[in-house]
Parts: structure tokens; sequence; C-alpha cells
């Protein structure tokens, strides 16, 4: 049995047209942190992106992001760091907590 390139690509723009109707958006996640964890994402010297609850008590994360980490003491040190890390030594709590 054969096919025509004309009746595979209506078939194929049939198929694609179908799954992209049925695909749905993935909802996003993040991570928080308090402001007493000792975690890359409330240290100053992590370089990630994170957002501040209002009374700047919580750090929130969203899933999957990283960090440069700018901690010359940290053996990550200029290398990507998950906001869940912990390095104790050199710990400089983010100057935007309150």
């Amino acid at each position: 049995m054969s096919i025509s390139r004309r009746d595979f690509g209506a078939a194929a723009a049939a198929i694609a047209t179908l799954g992209a109707a049925s695909v749905t958006p993935r909802k996003a996640s993040a991570a928080t942190f308090q402001s007493s964890d000792r975690r890359c994402a409330t240290c100053d010297f992590w370089g990630g992106q994170r957002a501040l609850n209002a009374d700047k008590s919580t750090v929130t994360v969203a899933d999957g992001t990283t960090g440069i980490c700018n901690n010359p003491q940290s053996p990550l040190y200029n290398r990507q760091a998950r906001p869940d890390q912990i390095f104790n030594n050199g710990y400089r709590r983010w100057r935007e907590l309150g």
C-alpha cells in the first residue's frame, strides 16, 4: 500500500492539529525558603533569580532555577548552584531579607 505526498501531508496536518489541541500547559512550581534557612537561595552571594515576599521573610525560586555562586570561599565559586544547596562557610544572609 502506498500513500501520496498530498494524502500524507493532509494526514500529518490533522495529527499535528489534534496533538496540539490535547496539550495542556504544565503548572509552574516553585520552592520556598524561610529567611532563617542557610541555603543558596537566601545567601547574598547567590546570583539566581528569586522573589521576596511582602514581609521580606520568605524567598521563592522557580523550579529548575540555578545561579552563579559568587562566594570565593565556596567550592562552587563561579559555578552554577541550585537554590537548595548548603555551604555554611562564608554564608552571608541576602541583604534584601528583613
